[in-house]
């Protein structure tokens, strides 16, 4: 039988994981991890504070960054000689600025791939009306291979701290893969999954070194040099492992094949 402590920790996780998932589902929002290092009561209040905002933001009526800028006339990407590129981002940027939106560029973006990015999809996103005293409209530019690169980030930190509420369920109507290429059962992936968790103690301190990333319309590949620390261990632990992702049917990418697991197995 529970303990009453049990119980109350249990109800709270559960808690959790609905306002976590009324943030994804409803509002779009992206946990960088699936297990909070907070108090559960701490997290609940800030999920709480997060959702009232949220809610509070989508009865404004909104408009978009081109009308908010009134339509700018920027030229294409065409139009410019490549050395006033970046100039010219610098000059929108200022005048973004001016407007209360801040455009943050993730991983190692090419001019070109950032001013495209200004002068098309960024216009197009919404803006509510009118904003809230002092708030800044935040929008984020990845590239690509940032976007599959923090994928496997996400998937290596949900196997060594063992996140044990999110991980699996997410992959269990995913088609997984052996490295062979063959079909993987996701009672087999889940078996490797808790040997794994058996085997290791969970850690937060770990860190992925990223040596290979290649993308396809269809899938990508990235080789990782990972090494963490294990409390029961003495020295550092470190492998290579290769993952190959797809497009996730909901958001960013999917984790399908790894020789991660079946490594930290072998050590």
């Amino acid at each position: 039988m529970l303990s009453i402590q049990q119980m109350q920790h249990q109800a709270q996780q559960a808690l959790i994981h609905a306002k976590r998932t009324e943030l994804q589902e409803n509002y779009g929002a992206v946990f960088s991890t699936q297990q909070s290092n907070l108090p559960p009561e701490i997290e609940i209040a800030w999920l709480d504070h997060i959702l009232t905002m949220e809610r509070e933001l989508n009865q404004l009526p909104t408009t978009t960054v081109r009308q908010k800028l009134d339509n700018p006339q920027w030229p294409t990407l065409e139009q410019l000689a490549p050395h006033d590129i970046a100039p010219t981002i610098t000059r929108i940027l200022s005048e973004l600025a001016h407007h209360n939106i801040v455009v943050e560029f993730l991983g190692d973006t090419d001019p070109a791939y950032a001013y495209q990015y200004l002068t098309t999809k960024l216009l197009d996103e919404e803006l509510e009306l009118p904003p809230m005293p002092g708030m800044i409209a935040h929008f984020v530019c990845t590239t690509p291979t940032y976007d599959v690169q923090m994928w496997v980030e996400n998937y290596v930190g949900d196997v060594l701290m063992q996140e044990r509420l999110y991980f699996l369920p997410c992959l269990s109507d995913i088609p997984l893969f052996n490295m062979d290429g063959s079909t993987l059962p996701f009672d087999q992936f889940r078996h490797q999954v808790e040997s794994v968790w058996q085997k290791w103690r969970p850690t937060q301190q770990y860190h992925v070194e990223h040596l290979t990333t290649r993308l396809t319309d269809d899938d990508a590949w990235v080789t990782a040099a990972i090494s963490w620390h294990d409390p029961t261990r003495l020295h550092l632990q470190r492998l290579e492992a290769t993952f190959r992702l797809r497009p996730s049917p909901y958001e960013g990418w999917d984790v399908v094949q790894t020789s991660f697991i079946e490594d930290l197995l072998a050590l």
